[in-house]
């Protein structure tokens, strides 16, 4: 999988067989002989992805979240006990 940056526009995406094969990845071929690749069965899907800042935000309000749902939880079994205590 590869990602890339680019603006707004018209491109056109070619595949070039062994264009992206690592080192460790020609010695494993040279090593273990595959079959030949039909590229016919493969597609390149290109989608717009969210800026990274959306991800850091998005982790402490995950946290944040999940404490809630603990607190939530807490409260609820313990709520007959608080209540008893303050006299209602």
């Amino acid at each position: 999988m590869n990602r890339l940056s680019a603006e707004s526009g018209t491109f056109r995406l070619t595949i070039i067989e062994g264009s992206s094969v690592s080192i460790f990845e020609k010695i494993a071929l040279s090593l273990f002989p595959a079959k030949p690749v039909n590229y016919s069965r493969y597609f390149i899907q290109v989608r717009e992805s969210r800026p990274v800042y959306y991800i850091i935000a998005a982790i402490p309000l995950y946290t944040l979240s999940a404490f809630f749902m603990i607190g939530g939880l807490v409260a609820g079994f313990m709520a007959p006990s608080i209540l008893a205590n303050l006299g209602f």
